[in-house]
């Protein structure tokens, strides 16, 4: 499961990432909110350092992104200069470290739920083992005493406490 989730995780993070490299971030809002799918991943079924690392990131790459164009290293989309790529860059980093704080909370959370019914599932299922176990073994027994009652000679008979038949051969 961990590592589909990082395969999924690192699919989404370049879906995000190839648009912003190279088109930058001015006008990039899908690709922008395309880094918080492996964010929101990492947050909820990963581990505290996936998260942090997925975070740093997307916002590495965001700023790369700034960087680079800013540099004219990539030119600007279709000619034109970026429009406050630097301010949007910063808005999507805070953006990005409240998600991941509130997903390190919720995803602490939701994982020691997940853990517990795993381990409650797993305590289940061996008690359902042994119990179909122990049904086995008892109907050995039965079907053991039952030979053993029919095949005894002479008349045998059980009674309950009011004189009822319980067992005879």
């Amino acid at each position: 499961l961990r590592l589909a989730v990082g395969i999924v995780n690192g699919a989404f993070f370049l879906t995000a990432a190839i648009p912003v490299l190279n088109n930058g971030i001015s006008g990039q809002a899908t690709g922008l909110t395309l880094f918080f799918i492996p964010l929101a991943l990492a947050g909820m079924v990963q581990d505290r350092l996936r998260l942090l690392l997925t975070a740093a990131g997307c916002i590495s790459t965001v700023f790369l992104s700034v960087w680079l164009h800013s540099a004219d290293l990539l030119g600007p989309p279709d000619g034109r200069e970026p429009v406050n790529t630097l301010q949007g860059a910063i808005e999507f980093t805070i953006a990005c470290i409240i998600v991941t704080v509130i997903l390190e909370r919720f995803g602490q959370v939701n994982r020691r739920a997940l853990e517990a019914s795993l381990q409650r599932e797993t305590a289940l299922a061996r008690a359902m083992q042994e119990r179909q176990l122990a049904e086995r073994e008892l109907e050995r027994e039965r079907f053991f005493s039952n030979a053993i009652i029919d095949n005894l000679p002479g008349i045998f008979v059980v009674f309950d406490e009011t004189g009822e038949t319980i067992r005879g051969n």
